[in-house]
């Protein structure tokens, strides 16, 4: 069961407490399932029993000298067969995931989501969205992805309403229908959604979205959306009210909407603002504060940049000045906007306005030829065939650097060896790459060798060979190679394709860690911390190198911290200063700091208006977490408490439920932002 309540946990509309009473009848199920014996769980289970078999599943996938996510997968498909939810949900999961023996498997995973849908989950048919959508592992379909979102509306979630009527006006995934787009637009922007009446407002400018043009419903929504914050509906609302369209115009308010979205550091409202100052609109003409609108707005915002650039080119506004005009559009280039980037590849390559560049000229021209820009595109292939500093194409490239790597030049069998692999400026070959690696490494070219050993490790397009991987990062590793050192001691403790050597990995883990390797320092840390597989309990071990880990800014790091404080585990005790690591902790969805922070408010005197309270909470979030330590201290409290108090608790919990669902789901997607392969 800790393994429904930790997956449940990961989904962003569904609190884990239900309706907190008691914390949920699910969790409430779950302990009493946890609480049988387990050759009479597995008895049921044997027969039959989906609930049993579920349970099972749980028992096998939890951390724990008991894991084993094969076995886990047996007995979950057995009750998810069945029609488990919990079970189709859990399946979903392991094979996102994968791990210990269990490989990823998206098919799979997308399988037991439409089980899960089909029995009304909106977190699977949201899954389903993404991955039939944007082909996450799966062959992209937009009629899947558009049926679920169709069923999605059924929860009244103006988000899913406003997905669907996108959907409905681009015919993606459902048969284009402008008319019901709008009505799914209006019904979440009636719901109160910003974000809906804003577009609902657009649309009413316009015709053919399934709307008739209707100015005054603009402003009506655009007011709404403005009043919320949505900023790009200040800056129309304030259009309208400077032009009259849909409404009477209205200087002053027109300058008090574009005020309010440039303050916000809205480019257009910026840029709008010094229309009206250029203008006398509503205020009194003053160029001076229309040039430094302009240049607001153009402050960070490639598309203002150029706008303002042509501006100065045209005398509209500002005062007309080419060399100014010049200035505004080099920052727009280098910001990616095409059409600077293709005016200033002409002024390097003419001279006229820059000091004639051709090698900038061919930098921007590229830059703007790769957007489509055909001028660009015909002139920057002229200057990189041929001309004084300017580099060469890639295809160009990719010749010359065969020539040499054929002479036997080391550096240019590296770089032959990357542009075959990733098919710059020749056909991609593969097994082509491979073959100049070998020979760029054989003279002793690191980059070479390290490339290599990566591509032999994975298998990805060579057939897999470990052994040769081992020794090449063996070779890096005695150079002094961090990573090297880091996957040899991955290898060697996992097995991973060849005999495992767990002493000789953690002495590669340690070697890497000595030389800052983070996440070495924090495994040499975790495994001197629990000792086992062979390798005795080190408390001062562990200290250091925990402490180095937390140092680099590994997250994990800080939950050990905490425990050996609070323990004296290689330190003086020091309950005290354990506290802020546990509270950390707790914001990465740490069960055990949940469970520590608990024992301090109770035993340790930690300070609170109200401790047994916030104990109380803090247990039941450990247990939606998954943490069976947890689970037990809540539910040891709730047979103490009264009715009224449990209820007056649970309906507290439940905010601070939901508080830190939030701040779970931030800390999750920021890991994943953050998280890069090896």
């Amino acid at each position: 069961m800790t393994s429904l309540v930790r997956n449940l946990a990961r989904h962003e509309d569904r609190p884990d407490f239900g309706a907190l009473v008691g914390f949920g009848a699910l969790l409430l199920l779950a302990m009493l399932i946890a609480c049988q014996p387990t050759d009479e769980v597995l008895l049921r289970a044997e027969e039959g029993d989906a609930a049993a078999q579920f349970e099972m599943g749980a028992r096998h996938a939890a951390e724990g000298a008991a894991r084993n996510l094969a076995t886990a997968v047996a007995w979950y498909e057995k009750a998810a067969g069945q029609g488990h939810l919990a079970a189709q949900l859990a399946l979903a999961s392991l094979y996102q995931e994968g791990g210990e023996g269990l490989a990823a498997d998206p098919k799979a995973r997308a399988r037991w989501l439409t089980a899960a849908a089909e029995q009304g989950d909106f977190d699977a048919m949201r899954a389903l969205v993404e991955i039939y959508g944007e082909g996450r592992g799966v062959i992209p379909d937009p009629q899947e992805a558009g049926r679920w979102l169709i069923a999605l509306t059924e929860a009244e979630n103006p988000q899913d309403e406003m997905d669907l009527a996108f959907r409905y006006f681009a015919g993606d995934g459902v048969p284009r229908n402008p008319g019901r787009g709008a009505k799914l637009l209006h019904k979440a922007a009636e719901a109160g959604f910003p974000p809906a009446q804003l577009h609902l407002a657009r649309l009413y400018t316009t015709h053919g979205n399934g709307v008739l043009m209707n100015m005054e419903t603009a402003v009506h929504w655009f007011g709404l959306a403005a009043e919320a914050g949505e900023v790009d509906a200040q800056n129309y609302l304030g259009a309208l009210y400077a032009s009259g369209q849909g409404v009477e115009v209205d200087y002053e308010a027109s300058l008090h909407w574009f005020r309010m979205a440039a303050a916000q550091e809205h480019p257009h409202a910026q840029a709008n603002l010094a229309v009206m100052y250029s203008e006398g609109m509503g205020v009194e003409r003053d160029p001076v504060e229309a040039e430094r609108w302009f240049r607001l707005a153009a402050k960070e915002d490639p598309a203002a940049q150029y706008i303002l650039g042509r501006r100065y080119e045209e005398g509209e506004i500002v005062p007309k000045n080419p060399a100014e005009a010049m200035v505004w559009y080099l920052r727009a280039a280098e910001g990616g906007v095409t059409e600077a980037q293709a005016i200033v590849a002409r002024a390097y390559d003419t001279g006229d306005r820059l000091e004639r560049d051709r090698a900038e000229a061919a930098r921007f021209y590229l830059a703007a030829g790769e957007k489509g820009d055909f001028d660009s595109q015909r002139r920057g292939a002229e200057l990189y065939e041929k001309g004084e500093g300017v580099e060469v194409d890639l295809a160009k490239a990719a010749s010359l650097y065969k020539l040499a790597a054929e002479a036997g030049d080391t550096e240019s069998q590296w770089k032959i060896g990357g542009m075959y692999e990733t098919g710059r400026g020749t056909p991609m070959n593969r097994s082509g790459a491979v073959a100049w690696y070998r020979k760029a490494h054989a003279a002793g070219h690191e980059g070479a060798r390290r490339r290599l050993a990566q591509i032999l490790d994975d298998g990805k397009f060579v057939k897999r060979d470990i052994v040769e991987a081992t020794n090449l990062y063996e070779s890096l590793a005695r150079a002094g190679d961090v990573e090297a050192m880091a996957r040899l001691g991955e290898i060697h403790w996992e097995g991973d394709g060849i005999k495992r050597n767990r002493k000789l990995g953690l002495d590669w883990h340690r070697k890497a860690a000595d030389l800052g390797h983070v996440a070495s320092q924090r495994f040499a840390g975790v495994r001197y911390f629990e000792g086992g597989y062979g390798i005795a309990k080190e408390p001062e071990l562990a200290w250091k190198y925990l402490n180095e880990a937390a140092a680099a800014g590994d997250e994990r790091a800080d939950l050990l911290i905490g425990k050996a404080l609070w323990d004296g585990f290689g330190v003086a005790r020091d309950r005290e200063k354990s506290l802020p690591h546990f509270k950390r902790a707790r914001e990465r969805a740490e069960p055990e700091a949940f469970l520590h922070l608990g024992y301090a408010l109770i035993f340790e005197g930690m300070e609170s208006d109200d401790p047994i309270y916030d104990a109380y909470v803090n247990f039941a979030l450990g247990a939606s977490l998954g943490g069976p330590q947890c689970r037990s201290e809540f539910e040891a409290m709730r047979e103490q408490l009264d009715k009224a108090t449990r209820d007056d608790w649970d309906r507290r919990g439940q905010q601070e439920l939901e508080r830190y669902t939030k701040i779970w789901r931030r800390y999750h997607e920021k890991k994943q932002r953050g998280d890069a392969s090896r």
